[in-house]
């Protein structure tokens, strides 16, 4: 049966929800290590691996790492821990950044569908802060359930708004 799509950003909704397609949508993705980029280089770099190699979808490398206390760049004492999103209601300039990457996808490539990489709670300090702190998570169980909670808040609220920013 055939089934004609018009837009790539079709092709992958219809696949994603299991319904016929004219083929399956084709895709790649690519950590840029640009965690120390401005958010219009993370779109430009994005943008152009899309059109490069003619993907169906841009699947978003967040690489921007999780805002702690500018002067917290590794973790030494785990009441340091403690100092990591106090509060999972704020807004957060990795966030911040990251939306501004989604605006301009969607705005450069409004036919193309965008997906967003969420880390996991853990992954998201790790990637912030370093290994280190499952050794302290394995030592005081009680830290690690109040420290990856508020994580996990503050990603579940970034996911919640995702479909704001145009992501599918």
């Amino acid at each position: 049966m055939e089934n004609p799509m018009t837009t790539r950003r079709e092709r992958f909704i219809a696949a994603a929800h299991g319904q016929p397609t004219d083929r399956p949508p084709v895709g790649a993705w690519i950590h840029y290590g640009s965690s120390f980029w401005t958010p219009e280089q993370v779109a430009e770099a994005h943008l152009r691996f899309y059109r490069q190699y003619d993907w169906d979808y841009i699947k978003v490398m967040d690489d921007f790492r999780l805002e702690v206390p500018e002067d917290l760049t590794e973790i030494i004492d785990p009441t340091q821990l403690e100092l990591v999103v106090p509060d999972p209601d704020a807004e957060l300039s990795n966030y911040t950044k990251q939306a501004q990457v989604l605006t301009i996808l969607r705005e450069q490539a409004p036919d193309a569908a965008i997906i967003e990489t969420i880390f996991s709670p853990t992954q998201t300090l790790v990637r912030a802060l370093g290994v280190n702190v499952i050794e302290y998570f394995r030592a005081d169980p009680d830290l690690a359930h109040r420290t990856i909670g508020r994580v996990a808040r503050a990603l579940s609220t970034w996911a919640a708004g995702l479909g704001e920013l145009g992501v599918d």
